[in-house]
């Protein structure tokens, strides 16, 4: 065959130029210069083509990319807690109110965020009712709903009613299914709306003040 007969060196020129004009220097500086991620995923893919194959550096590539994604992803999740407004339950502010801690989550839930959901409820005290609201939870795996579960057993055992305001079908189904919902005091402690949750906690709150004074 002809092809067998041109020298190796040649072949080897080819393919070196055809890299470089594969290659535009202006979008490989605009990734380096876009974000830190990007560069680590750009260099590394570069340096395991040149150790070692094409194949290789791809697979190593993607494995980056898709780390870096779920890092990222686990941090876009915020846990915010907050006291009862003025206008949290639609009414005006009431002595028990001080009992009520509301927790909003939102982005997603997932493996990589479960022990800082964990660790974020680890210190909640002075509190007779806990509101989660997860309404704004945009995905939610076997694992967060574990972690959940978890949650909601550990602030029971500790005196602490829980609620969980605005579940979204979907979600209600995962903590179905691996128990979640089985470790709430009552199967009402899901709300629709945050008013009839916080109505809900400060009569909670009244009776076991009451029950304590007696």
């Amino acid at each position: 065959m002809l092809v067998a007969r041109i020298p190796v060196a040649a072949l080897a020129g080819v393919l070196m130029v055809t890299a470089v004009r594969m290659v535009d220097p202006s979008n490989v500086w605009s990734v380096l210069r876009s974000t830190r991620s990007d560069a680590v995923v750009l260099i590394l893919t570069a340096a395991a083509t040149v150790a070692v194959n094409l194949i290789v550096a791809i697979e190593i590539g993607l494995a980056v990319a898709g780390a870096l994604a779920l890092l990222h992803l686990a941090r876009s999740a915020t846990f915010t807690s907050e006291r009862l407004s003025d206008d949290g339950g639609g009414d005006l502010r009431r002595e028990t109110d001080g009992h009520v801690l509301v927790y909003r989550i939102d982005g997603p839930l997932f493996f990589a965020v479960s022990q800082r959901f964990l660790e974020e409820f680890a210190s909640v005290g002075d509190v007779r009712v806990v509101i989660l609201r997860l309404a704004d939870v945009q995905g939610m795996d076997a694992s967060a709903a574990h972690a959940l579960g978890e949650i909601v057993d550990h602030l029971e055992r500790r005196g602490i009613t829980v609620l969980l305001k605005g579940v979204r079908a979907e979600h209600l189904r995962i903590l179905a299914a691996v128990g979640s919902l089985d470790r709430l005091a009552h199967e009402h402690h899901v709300f629709d709306d945050l008013p009839s949750a916080v109505a809900h906690a400060r009569r909670h709150v009244e009776r076991s003040l009451g029950s304590d004074a007696a």
